[in-house]
């Protein structure tokens, strides 16, 4: 069994009805003590759970989470480093609208939680949707960025 610590903040989140949904959608075993899950398993059902598992610990709602349950969704998790707070602004902009912006352009869902930014999506629309991250991260303006994605996705 691995154990996985979650944030405090994060850990009610992970109750009974989402661990009873783990388990029947994967077959594996799933132990909550406080803020420290314990998985058991083997094989892709494993890391399924185990990244929806760090999903909602990186801030996502159990309902977006479960989109890994379609093995094509990927988790991708950044640290954000010694700027977080800074770089946290950027990435989600005023009243949310770049994080937002970038979901609909995209396709992905994408949480900003403490010092790291977490984006669920499948291949192609996780490289797009890192790629505008990247860009914000290093100190790209909100319009040029979203020229970029209007650019290579379309209006």
């Amino acid at each position: 069994m691995e154990s996985i610590l979650i944030p405090r903040e994060r850990a009610g989140i992970i109750n009974k009805k989402v661990i009873e949904k783990i388990k029947d959608e994967l077959g594996i075993t799933i132990v909550k003590n406080r803020n420290v899950i314990e998985l058991g398993g083997e094989g892709i059902e494993y890391l399924l759970a185990r990244n929806i598992i760090m999903a909602i610990g990186r801030g996502f709602s159990p309902v977006r989470a479960y989109r890994l349950l379609d093995e094509e969704q990927e988790l991708l998790i950044t640290e954000l480093g010694n700027r977080a707070q800074r770089i946290r602004a950027r990435l989600i902009g005023t009243n949310g609208k770049a994080r937002k912006r970038i979901e609909w352009k995209t396709g992905v869902a994408i949480s900003v939680l403490g010092k790291t930014v977490a984006i669920i999506g499948n291949w192609e629309e996780m490289n797009k949707a890192r790629k505008a991250v990247e860009m914000l991260i290093n100190g790209t303006s909100h319009t040029y960025v979203y020229r970029w994605l209007d650019e290579v996705i379309g209006n």
